[in-house]
């Protein structure tokens, strides 16, 4: 006769403790990386403009995957955040235990 399981707790994936605050820092220095990149003429910075962008990168930080996954409905604006992460690429590599988070699951920024 077959065994039915009932109930079974997986490990997850969530992150906790060290591990959380060791993404929290590499993601803060992350957006540092794209913010000093990100040039808006300053007529468009008044507008409340916003738009989000989701990424995943490889173990060498160079980005393999981009997406628009917020519109901020001026295709300009949209252009400088897209542009931003250009001239962003290669980003510092991702500490060995976060490849596949950031390779699989992405990472997504919001602009401003």
């Amino acid at each position: 006769a077959d065994v039915i399981k009932g109930n079974v707790i997986q490990a997850g994936t969530a992150l906790k403790g060290l591990t959380k605050i060791e993404f929290d820092q590499y993601i803060g220095s992350l957006d540092t990386h794209i913010k000093n990149n990100w040039a808006l003429p300053e007529w468009m910075m008044s507008q409340g403009l916003s738009a989000e962008v989701s990424i995943k990168i490889d173990k060498t930080g160079h980005i393999i995957e981009r997406r628009l996954t917020k519109k901020s409905g001026n295709t300009e604006f949209d252009s400088y955040a897209m542009a931003a992460l250009e001239k962003s690429n290669p980003f510092p590599p991702p500490p060995q235990k976060f490849t596949d988070l950031v390779g699989i699951q992405g990472i997504t920024f919001a602009f401003p």
